[in-house]
Parts: C-alpha cells; sequence; structure tokens
C-alpha cells in the first residue's frame, strides 16, 4: 500500500508468476477502483517515491517506472534478474532493490537448492539505474 500525494492509496497485488493487480482507494470519497497496470501484467512492484512505482518482470530488458497519478509510465533499460522476492527501501535520492530467487527439490536420493540474490541501487531524481543488477 502507497498513499498518494493526491490523499489516495494505491494498493498493490503481485503475485509470482500470477497477474499483478493494482486499486485506487479514496479515503474521502470510500471509493475503490482497479487500474490496469502498464507493462507486463506478471510484474514486481517497489514504491519509488514520490508518487511513483518502479514495476519489473523477471529476466526482461527493462523495468517501468509509473506515476499511478499522472498515469505515465516510463520505460527504463535494464535487464532484470530472476526472481519475484523482491524487497527494497530507499536512503536520500537512492532506491535500493534486492531480487531473489530460489528453487529447491530432490532427485536421486540428492537435495539440491538453486539461489540467487542481486541488488540494484536506482536514482530517483536522475531515473536511472547507478549500480546495475
Amino acid at each position: 500500500m502507497l498513499p498518494l500525494s493526491d490523499g489516495t492509496l494505491l494498493l498493490l497485488n503481485t503475485c509470482p508468476g500470477r497477474r499483478s493487480k493494482a486499486f485506487r482507494i479514496g479515503l474521502k470519497n470510500q471509493v475503490l477502483k482497479k487500474i490496469k497496470l502498464p507493462g507486463d501484467p506478471k510484474c514486481w512492484a517497489v514504491p519509488a517515491p514520490p508518487d511513483r512505482v518502479l514495476l519489473g518482470h523477471p529476466e526482461a530488458d527493462h523495468c517501468v517506472l509509473w506515476n499511478p497519478i499522472t498515469r505515465q509510465a516510463k520505460p527504463i533499460s535494464a535487464h532484470l534478474p530472476r526472481g519475484f522476492t523482491v524487497c527494497s527501501d530507499t536512503h536520500n535520492s537512492h532506491l535500493v532493490i534486492i531480487v531473489n530467487w530460489n528453487v529447491s527439490g530432490a532427485s536421486s536420493g540428492f537435495d539440491w537448492s538453486d539461489d540467487d540474490t542481486c541488488l540494484a541501487v536506482f536514482d530517483l531524481d536522475n531515473e536511472q539505474f547507478i549500480q546495475p543488477f
């Protein structure tokens, strides 16, 4: 959930491999409105203040910087790693993003695990990656 400067809330529901959903919630008029996400509907999303969201799909060649108030969507060139487990935090004008991939199992009596963890830093002021994944 992301509070927006126009007094609404953006509610994002992302789930690995499934279509992501977005809703705007008007607090004053108590209206819930479903809105369409730009780009690939099976994406992950992280807040990119102010009033923006960075949307990405694993193993894509770009992500989308989206403003749900203006509906403006800007493609950002970047190779995105595999993985839907995503966390982020903002420090000053930098957005730090961590993407994790994990799959495990057992075969022929052996346990196995495949793990990746990738980090990137996105400059919110200049709208570009200063440290790619």
